[in-house]
């Protein structure tokens, strides 16, 4: 009996020793899991207060960019991380260190680039995250334009600039845009403060007792209420990158924040919602920062690939700041931009050099950008695609496809928010302010072209539009309607500008960029150089309600088109009728080829189709660089192209007769073959 106690006895210490063996290597594992999940979450704290720090520094730069000329910027006076030294910043997460730099481009702009590191007493660490921005010495910079105008002093405006912040403020638990970590874009609601004018965007917190309490604040407003910019991001599968992915910040310059929704599955990927909340006055720029080794990202629309059979050019030319071409996006970023044309007693001000005097305006309050905006043009995707660079950029947004099976976070939006991102903007988007946008046409990004604009005026007659009035009870100036490509809400915004530099508010408003009557029309464009784009006419609805119709005979559908305008000049008759097949006294020119480019100094032939041609009364006219016209008929011509290449030539085939003419120009190009 004794033998089996001692047994028993030595059974349950060898029993005891194993179990202290496994606990010792369980308790090892877990202190080792939880050293791990310390040392991540301190590492994701680090990295937010790292991006908040470098966003505050581009929030300077580009609130001085509002404020004073790009030149003072990049002086010494103006404090900027330097990459000859390296700043020292302490916080209650670690110590970062600091540097970047100023590198202003040969167009005017001015790169600034910030770089943090933490983790090492030096700007060389490992742990690393580094933001870039552009602004441009373009028309919101307007202390460039110095001296007066019609005793309006100029160079004050630029002190008067509404600042690209807006009218909001960070809340305590956002400080510098930084989101609470774990907080999703169903997590949030606008909320107004009691007792105040104050809106809030509030983020929900999980209570002990598990019920939800919206107390962290995240940004505020004095406004009528937020603007926001909606979209998605969306990682192709071969990017590697998941959109829910902490690394994953979309935080834009200034004050705003842009909570993103959960992970959806999709085609050939995934993506994620997103929307920012920006208080009124805001412009600027929004990017997409995904870690220490960025993924570039696409934007734009696929139908605006001109080999996609949805392609349309009037919505995609690449020459306007309206194209959506599918591009790789400068700096992930897409760029966000308002402007109020300056206006004194005597019209709209223009510079010594003739160009026009524009000052910065931003987001209205309560404007809705994306996917539930009842405005047409601000419908359509603010959307980001995350892809390797080896793809092309229109593969790429080709690539990017929705799935109808998930309900968006959007509000006014049932169902799913996006199809395939037609529609899709691309790296610039004109601010719509007071109904109208502003931007020159000529802009296509910053950094890339002057901003600076001159005024031409088309003019031309109506024919027809009085009697279609008179007989439809009508007055003269209402029969007709004309709008530009390049403002289509037919109207521009005023800045009444004041001796300070400010703008009156009661005398600012918005103006009619075409001035109509029955029998004639003049529109303005402004374009830092020649101007490509539409005038669209349209009749009163009253006039095409009636039985027969009235339509506009010539030019065809009421559009006229124009190439390289670099002055201004007289524009197509406009052909009104209620029976237009029976009328002669109008007819079109269409050139369809070539389209681009000749041989030099080999002949080719110009082909055309005019309608109700009068015979033998078509003509050519041409540049001196063009050798010579023969062959002259209602259909084609032969043309003997310059002897250089690397020339551009235009051509003009007019029909003429008795009165009634039209015409069409193309501007052409030689090439050594």
């Amino acid at each position: 009996m004794s033998q089996f106690n001692m047994s028993v006895k030595g059974f349950i210490l060898i029993e005891a020793i194993i179990a202290l063996v496994v606990s010792t290597v369980g308790l090892l594992g877990i202190a080792l899991f939880s050293s791990s999940l310390l040392s991540e979450s301190t590492d994701t704290k680090s990295k937010s207060e790292a991006i908040r720090i470098a966003q505050s520094r581009l929030d300077k730069l580009r609130q001085f960019a509002g404020q004073v000329e790009l030149a003072s910027i990049g002086s010494s006076s103006w404090a900027w991380p330097s990459s000859e030294g390296c700043e020292i910043y302490h916080s209650d997460t670690d110590t970062f260190y600091i540097d970047g730099e100023l590198v202003s481009n040969a167009t005017g702009s001015l790169q600034g680039t910030v770089n943090v590191s933490w983790g090492q007493p030096d700007c060389e660490s490992e742990n690393k995250v580094s933001l870039a921005t552009i602004v441009a010495s373009d028309v919101f910079d307007s202390t460039v334009i110095n001296g007066s105008i019609s005793d309006v002093d100029l160079s004050g405006i630029g002190s008067n600039i509404r600042p690209p912040t807006g009218n909001a403020e960070y809340g305590d638990d956002a400080p510098g845009g930084v989101l609470p970590a774990g907080l999703s874009l169903q997590d949030v609601i606008v909320s107004q403060a009691a007792g105040s004018n104050e809106i809030r965007l509030l983020g929900s917190v999980l209570n002990d007792d598990g019920t939800t309490s919206y107390k962290e604040l995240l940004v505020t407003t004095d406004s009528a209420g937020f603007a926001e910019v909606r979209g998605v991001v969306y990682a192709l599968n071969s990017s590697g990158v998941l959109p829910s992915d902490m690394s994953l910040v979309i935080k834009p310059s200034d004050t705003g924040v842009c909570p993103k929704g959960p992970l959806v599955s999709s085609v050939n990927g995934s993506f994620v919602e997103y929307t920012c909340f920006f208080g009124g006055g805001w412009y600027g720029n929004i990017p997409v920062f995904i870690g220490e080794s960025t993924s570039p990202v696409v934007v734009g629309d696929p139908n605006c690939d001109d080999g996609s059979a949805g392609y349309s050019a009037s919505e995609c030319d690449a020459s306007t700041i309206y194209d959506r071409e599918p591009i790789w996006a400068l700096n992930n970023q897409r760029l966000y931009r308002g402007y109020a044309i300056a206006f004194g007693d005597g019209g709209a001000l223009l510079d010594a050099d003739g160009n026009l005097v524009l000052v910065s305006r931003g987001l209205e309050a309560g404007d809705i950008y994306g996917y539930g905006s009842t405005i047409p043009y601000r419908v359509g995707g603010h959307d980001f695609v995350i892809a390797e660079s080896t793809e092309s950029a229109s593969t790429a947004s080709s690539l990017a496809v929705s799935t109808t099976d998930y309900n968006s976070l959007f509000a006014n939006v049932s169902g799913a928010a996006f199809s395939n991102l037609i529609g899709n903007k691309g790296d610039f988007v004109c601010l719509d302010i007071d109904g109208s946008t502003n931007c020159p046409d000529q802009m296509i990004s910053i950094g890339e072209s002057s901003v600076s604009a001159s005024r031409i005026s088309i003019s031309g007659s109506v024919i027809g539009g009085a009697s279609a009035a008179l007989a439809s009870g009508l007055s003269d100036f209402e029969a007709i309607n004309s709008v530009t490509s390049q403002f289509p809400s037919g109207l521009i915004t005023s800045c009444y500008v004041l001796a300070d530099g400010s703008c009156d508010e009661l005398q600012s408003g918005t103006t009619p960029i075409c001035i109509n009557t029955s029998d004639q029309y003049q529109c303005d464009v402004y374009t830092s150089g020649a101007w490509t784009g539409e005038i669209r006419h349209e009749l009163n609805e009253l006039l095409t309600s009636t039985n027969p119709a009235y339509e506009i005979c010539s030019p065809s559908g009421g559009v006229e088109r124009f190439s390289n305008v670099s002055g201004s000049q007289s524009g197509s008759s406009i052909y009104i009728s209620n029976n237009c097949a029976s009328e002669g006294n109008f007819c079109t020119v269409d050139i369809t080829s070539p389209t681009s480019t000749v041989t030099k100094n080999k002949t080719f032939d110009i082909q055309y189709t005019i309608t109700n041609a009068a015979v033998g009364a078509t003509s050519i006219a041409y540049t001196g660089l063009v050798q010579g016209v023969s062959s002259v008929t209602e259909t084609q011509a032969t043309v003997l192209a310059p002897k250089d290449a690397e020339k551009s030539f235009t051509l003009t085939v007019t029909n003429s007769s008795n009165g009634i003419s039209c015409s069409d120009s193309i501007t052409l190009s030689t090439t050594n073959n």
